[in-house]
């Protein structure tokens, strides 16, 4: 009864872990596929591909109890997104041609393999006393994040490109 009782629920749940899809064409027939899965490092390898066509991204958060920004600039364009809940879309910001020069001019002042290492000036964020922030830069495919720090009060490295990514920001 055991034996039974094991191969029934194998097949049971074996049966249950396929999700089938059904389609119905012009002629109503139906017909059933098994969805397929990709697998992670597939969707990994394409997001890193889209990644290298679009070029360099720069991407800063800032967020506290009560405050959250996400500023990105890509492709000479700068979107900024207040809405926690809905950080993939930001609103786009029109920035000048002399704007997008001087931040590309800034990006190429960072080495963005220094970012994870970078020490914070203040530790403001421990005590709610400024916003927590970050910096991150994805190029050529490799992600570099920083170590974070506190808004308003980026490490000297990466100061005056953070200083103008806000600054624009908050201004439009």
């Amino acid at each position: 009864m055991k034996t039974f009782t094991l191969v029934f629920l194998s097949l049971f749940i074996s049966k249950s872990c396929q999700s089938k899809k059904e389609m119905v064409d012009k002629n109503d027939t139906v017909k059933t596929e098994v969805s397929e899965t990709k697998p992670t490092e597939e969707i990994i390898k394409n997001d890193k591909t889209e990644t290298q066509e679009k070029g360099t991204m720069v991407v800063y958060e800032a967020m506290s109890r009560g405050y959250f920004a996400k500023i990105v600039f890509q492709n000479d364009k700068l979107s900024v997104s207040k809405d926690r809940n809905n950080t993939e879309k930001g609103d786009p910001i029109s920035i000048t041609a002399a704007e997008a020069s001087e931040i590309n001019k800034l990006l190429k002042a960072v080495k963005p393999q220094t970012l994870p290492s970078l020490k914070w000036p203040t530790e403001k964020r421990f005590y709610d006393g400024a916003a927590h922030a970050n910096l991150t830069i994805i190029q050529n495919g490799e992600t570099f994040v920083g170590g974070g720090f506190d808004h308003g009060f980026p490490p000297a490295e990466i100061e005056k490109l953070v200083n103008k990514l806000v600054s624009i920001a908050e201004k439009k």
